[in-house]
């Protein structure tokens, strides 16, 4: 045992060591991670996916979608599928985690633990996660390290994502973004904490998570420094493994379809889409062996700031002529045969696991790519403003997004937030003022002002111009049928083929169906269970964060049209265009438009790229 080789050691000197004991468990960290990637997408995930759509449909929230999904949370079938599922993911994670940890250990040592032994000794583990930390534990496991994605990411949870709507409101404002960045903050240092937790579980021996916990906090102490140093040596190391991958598997597909006559790569103007889909493909190799890296990095620091005493494992039953690997000889047909076998598994296990990545052509366009500008175009004016409108009609935008609320005199007033302090400083709300009292208030935004305007003069100004996509917002004060006032006033100027309606309240959408059908009406969805089939709208607006290959397929085969919020970004939109939908709604409608453009006239070409190198690489 070593247990004084790691202590004192500079972040680079002790990178060095990892990379040097990380070759030693560098193909059975890869084993592992590929046969617990394939147990998770295979049984644990779809086990867990049964348990909730099960206690879903029980309670009677089939179509549980935005808001009432909240009341299912807090509905008794609800509340005993979470007390189910939460302990069910901690101890997936928990596992991996700990076979990671006790593979580094020895790893450091100089000795290499078998699987079996190393998972086996996790389980002896798991009445410590049992305890009266256990809230801890679950907290840590599925929101914070998941939230950050910060070096280690769990096999069951690979990202947590704040949806882009809740950001993108708090950016707008000072306190928004205090608001953000304090949390964030708070998130971090609670992580970079409780880092060492598990270790002093696992080769401590500890039995709680505060025990835990408070034992990280101490070692952690005066060491920020130095553990951001250490993970930043690990990234580093990724990143070379990560770039050798990437030319390995560029150099590959240049050759088979060099041979294959089919494709001149570095010719084509869309080889940078190519270089794009092959970095996809090797972010997803390389994940195979980013959190052994991480967890070996951090095992490093641990070791480097415990004492010797402290850094013992010890394990009484553990048989080290059948629990560790000898040092025995073999072949270099044996060894390079094993390690070939192991990289082929890991190319069809990818290849199967790729929830969308390479999935791009398969979706059909039958229709343009829809561009909608997002409450006009707020680079050209202040949002839901006339001067806004016009923006997103010199950008081309197919349809500007507006959104409309009830006045106290039950007026339509095109404007977002119920509250107007944000735009206008006073604060005072869009139900408490009549449309007359709110035509006084000027609005601003950046270096823009505007005034707020009814519904009816948002249309007649873009009739014969653009088309609107004019979503309800409740507040929860109307006096009257927000509904009929809308169609009332889309009927007085025959403006059904130029307008669709949308909402995120289900039986908004319900409603405007029954008072007028030939009216195209949209659902708005930012959280759902990912059933689509009870949803009778003509099309659906999923939150960025909830996009996914199965999403997007599911709506084709219930035949709805299928648009992404707010995505403001190029290459996002790029993704979204090659995935198969149907338009997005965004804040940058210019850049969008000059996006699909470029899109639409290499549209043969690119798929001819796509499918030749598919055909290539997994047929």
């Amino acid at each position: 045992m070593r247990g004084n080789y790691y202590r004192n050691k500079s972040a680079f000197r002790l990178m060095l060591s990892t990379l040097k004991s990380f070759k030693l468990i560098f193909w059975q960290s890869l084993i592992f991670e590929l046969v617990y990637k394939t147990l998770t997408i295979t049984i644990f995930v779809p086990f867990i996916s049964y348990i909730f759509h099960q206690a879903v449909q029980i309670s009677g929230f089939a179509g549980a979608t935005n808001y009432e999904l909240l009341k299912f949370a807090l509905n008794p079938y609800g509340i005993l599928c979470f007390l189910i599922i939460i302990p069910l993911a901690t101890v997936i994670i928990f596992i991996e985690v700990t076979v990671l940890i006790l593979l580094s250990y020895y790893a450091h040592q100089g000795e290499r633990v078998k699987l079996i032994p190393a998972f086996l000794q996790s389980l002896t583990y798991l009445p410590f996660i049992f305890r009266y930390g256990f809230f801890g534990w679950a907290l840590y496991f599925l929101f914070i390290t998941p939230l950050l994605n910060i070096g280690f990411s769990s096999t069951l949870l690979p990202y947590l994502q704040i949806p882009n709507f809740i950001t993108g409101e708090l950016l707008k404002t000072n306190v928004g973004m205090l608001i953000l960045g304090g949390s964030f903050v708070v998130i971090a240092l609670f992580y970079f904490r409780w880092l060492l937790s598990l270790h002093m579980i696992v080769i401590e021996g500890k039995q709680g998570f505060i025990e835990s916990a408070r034992k990280s906090a101490r070692m952690m102490r005066k060491s920020y420094w130095k553990m951001f140093l250490t993970i930043m040596y690990g990234f580093i190391i990724y990143f070379v493994l990560f770039v050798l991958l990437l030319i390995l598997f560029i150099i590959l597909v240049s050759v088979i379809s060099y041979v294959a006559q089919e494709v001149d790569l570095e010719n084509s103007p869309l080889f940078g889409k190519v270089l794009s889909s092959i970095t996809i493909f090797t972010v997803f190799f390389a994940s195979y062996f980013a959190s052994p890296l991480f967890m070996h990095s951090l095992t490093a620091f641990y070791m480097d700031k415990a004492e010797p005493i402290d850094a013992a494992v010890r394990h009484a039953n553990w048989d080290r002529e059948r629990h560790f690997y000898s040092r025995g000889y073999r072949t270099r047909l044996q060894i390079y045969r094993g390690r070939l076998a192991i990289l082929c598994l890991m190319v069809i296990t990818g290849s199967l696991l790729l929830d969308y990545s390479f999935h791009f052509t398969e979706q059909q366009r039958s229709h343009p790519f829809t561009i909608m500008a997002h409450r006009g175009y707020s680079m050209k004016g202040v949002e839901n403003s006339l001067e806004a409108l016009q923006g997103a009609i010199d950008a081309k935008a197919d349809y500007a997004e507006i959104d409309v609320q009830l006045t106290k005199d039950g007026q339509l007033a095109v404007i977002h937030d119920t509250n107007l302090k944000r735009l206008t400083g006073r604060n005072v709300a869009v139900y408490d003022l009549t449309m007359d009292e709110l035509r006084k208030l000027e609005l601003r935004q950046d270096d823009f002002k505007g005034r707020i305007h009814t519904l009816e003069e948002f249309i007649v100004y873009a009739k014969g111009k653009i088309k609107l996509n004019i979503e309800i917002k409740l507040h929860g004060r109307e006096q009257e049928n927000i509904v009929d006032k809308v169609v009332a006033v889309i009927h007085k100027h025959q403006f059904i083929e130029q307008c669709v309606v949308q909402s995120l309240d289900y039986h908004v959408v319900v409603k405007v169906q029954e008072v007028e059908p030939k009216l195209k009406t949209g659902y708005v969805v930012f959280a759902s269970t990912g059933v689509m089939s009870w949803i009778h709208a003509d099309f659906i607006v999923l939150e960025e964060s909830m996009v996914t290959q199965r999403a997007i397929a599911s709506a084709k085969l219930l035949n709805k049209t299928l648009y992404v919020w707010t995505v403001n970004n190029t290459p996002d939109i790029e993704g979204y265009y090659y995935m198969g939908v149907d338009g997005v709604i965004t804040d940058i409608p210019q850049d969008a438009r000059d996006t699909v453009k470029y899109l639409d006239e290499n549209k043969d070409e690119s798929e001819f790229i796509f499918n030749s190198m598919l055909s290539s690489l997994f047929s």
